[in-house]
């Protein structure tokens, strides 16, 4: 994406729009086998140079323009151009309009429209001047899949055009298809052969006869401002006018061969579980913080005294303890233990609700009360990150304000009390569960409500975000014939439900990504067993990886490492390997 980015391709122009190459031809199989090479494209060729018959009927069009005289080209539109936009996007507004318009008001026949993926991908190997690559929604976006808005393009082979058909590997589930396409585009096989692509688009074949990459010369951007220095020239308005309807290629940006990516190097791991530390007192909270090559925990103790430990994660040593490189303790007067306390730590800071008062102090860790912050109602639980605390009110309000301001900011009311919150300044998201039953999604900048989900006398004990897709994982509890039961759910980040599983009763849940950005999550139950599961397929397993013994207060994935960090209530520290 990035290279789209610098190449100056943006969402808001259609001739510019984002590219992204097709990266499988296996759109059949009961099931993808992303290990087997025979389910890619290959990257090496342009979509033309894809199947030989193509191929010879593009090289010989190609030699009759020559012979005529003309520039010869291979392809006459661009990689990517606005009507493949509309095409892909046509369920969407705007760019239903857009497809309409550009069609001169109505919706292209029914038999070329966007409506099966293995149809289309046989078409840009296949068919006559369809040359089209892929747009990034394909690999993180359902929504373009399906005909939510109801509208009627036309019927093919007697079927009225609906949703999106998806490839049976998918199982219909819209959710699967983009995240095994998006494992596709971060397979070995892609990660190895992608530079070649590269190439072909951003690098020294795009000209390339050699690689039948020759596009028709009014598409590539030095030929506008060779051709037409001026501004105001009637040809440059119809060269314009061309680029608009045909697409462009993006701007060259290497000189030479674009590298393989560098495989990843593994790195060091713990061989085994290992007690970092045992002798602090029963602690009411805790926190872990992963900072680059260090490793922060913060506790408060039942004594109301305030600890801080640092370890640099680098000396952690697989046969034995390790020593902390900063150790801190001492008393935080202004914390008053009142039942339930919420407290949650931030960067040298501690806000803690004084539900006496009404108020959350901000204390810092030398002992001294920063400010305080007035909500009109009891608070029930509060969370926050590098930007925002977050606090929810027995007032059914939820009050949003930024980490650097004394304000408590804007308040956002629910339909009953919220008991439980989660939120992602990256996702723009807040997600709140309600006494009622609900769960609600709103935007974070906006204050806006996006969707209200009914969880049908479900009640949930704690939410959280995942950093790189923004699944929403809810963890609940219902009483079924008198006995309690708990269940994961997950929930895309515009709050679809993706699935449920039935699990034990978990008391901390801690998401994190592997390094090739997929969503994955630390939890523990209330026996101090932790596990660890790929958070879209819920696969929760049967043997933890690791045990504690005692209540898990926090949990924290390091990223030196395969190994997370936990702390329990009797005041343990654990480091442990995580495999995925």
């Amino acid at each position: 994406m990035n290279l789209n980015i610098y190449s100056g391709r943006s969402f808001l122009v259609p001739s510019q729009y984002p590219l992204f190459p097709w990266i499988l031809t296996d759109f059949s199989s009961p099931e993808l086998d992303l290990n087997n090479p025979s389910v890619y494209r290959d990257l090496s060729k342009p979509v033309g140079a894809l199947t030989k018959k193509r191929l010879d009927d593009i090289m010989k069009r190609y030699e009759e323009m020559k012979n005529i005289g003309m520039k010869p080209y291979f392809y006459g539109n661009g990689p990517v151009f606005p009507l493949s936009v509309f095409q892909y996007l046509i369920r969407m507004e705007p760019f239903t309009s857009m497809h309409i318009q550009i069609q001169g008001g109505r919706f292209d026949h029914a038999a070329r429209l966007f409506t099966k993926i293995s149809d289309t991908s046989r078409q840009i190997r296949e068919q006559d001047g369809d040359f089209r690559e892929l747009i990034p929604e394909f690999f993180f976006m359902t929504e373009f899949l399906e005909n939510t808005n109801g509208f009627d393009p036309g019927k093919t082979d007697k079927n009225q055009l609906g949703d999106v058909i998806l490839p049976e590997w998918c199982h219909e589930n819209k959710f699967e298809f983009i995240y095994k396409h998006r494992k596709a585009l971060e397979s070995l096989f892609v990660s190895e052969n992608i530079n070649q692509w590269i190439d072909l688009i951003w690098g020294v074949k795009q000209k390339s006869l050699e690689d039948y990459n020759v596009y028709k010369q009014e598409m590539y951007p030095t030929y506008k401002t060779q051709s037409y220095p001026s501004k105001k020239t009637k040809d440059r308005v119809e060269l314009r006018s061309f680029l608009d309807h045909m697409g462009q290629i993006p701007p060259q940006i290497f000189d030479n061969l674009h590298p393989k990516r560098k495989p990843l190097k593994p790195k060091p791991t713990l061989i085994t579980q290992m007690l970092i530390k045992d002798h602090l007192d029963q602690l009411v909270s805790a926190n872990i913080e992963i900072v680059n090559e260090e490793c922060y925990l913060r506790f408060l103790t039942i004594q109301n005294e305030f600890c801080e430990l640092i370890y640099d994660l680098n000396q952690l040593q697989t046969d034995g303890c390790s020593s902390p490189k900063s150790f801190t303790q001492q008393k935080i007067s202004e914390v008053m233990l009142d039942d339930p306390l919420p407290v949650v730590f931030g960067r040298k800071l501690i806000y803690c609700a004084e539900n006496q008062q009404n108020k959350i102090n901000l204390t810092k860790f030398d002992n001294q009360t920063l400010s305080n912050m007035e909500i009109p109602s009891r608070i029930s639980t509060m969370t926050l990150d590098d930007n925002y605390i977050i606090c929810a009110g027995e007032d059914s309000k939820v009050y949003i304000s930024k980490i650097d301001s004394k304000k408590k900011g804007a308040a956002i009311s629910f339909s009953g009390e919220v008991t439980c919150i989660g939120f992602s300044s990256c996702f723009d998201l807040l997600v709140g569960a309600t006494t009622d039953s609900a769960l609600i999604f709103w935007s974070l900048s906006r204050q806006t409500n996006a969707r209200i989900v009914e969880l049908n006398q479900i009640t949930v004990l704690s939410i959280i975000v995942t950093p790189s897709f923004g699944f929403v994982l809810v963890h609940a509890r219902m009483a079924v014939g008198g006995v309690l039961k708990y269940s994961l759910i997950l929930f895309s980040v515009n709050g679809e439900k993706i699935r449920e599983i039935e699990t034990k009763h978990l008391v901390c849940l801690c998401p994190w990504s592997s390094r090739d950005g997929f969503d994955y999550v630390l939890c523990a139950d209330t026996t101090g067993n932790i596990y660890n599961f790929e958070a879209f397929w819920l696969n929760f397993p049967k043997d933890p990886i690791a045990h504690c013994g005692d209540t898990v207060l926090s949990i924290g994935m390091t990223k030196l490492a395969p190994a997370a960090i936990s702390v329990t209530n009797a005041g343990k520290i654990f480091a442990f390997p995580v495999k995925i």
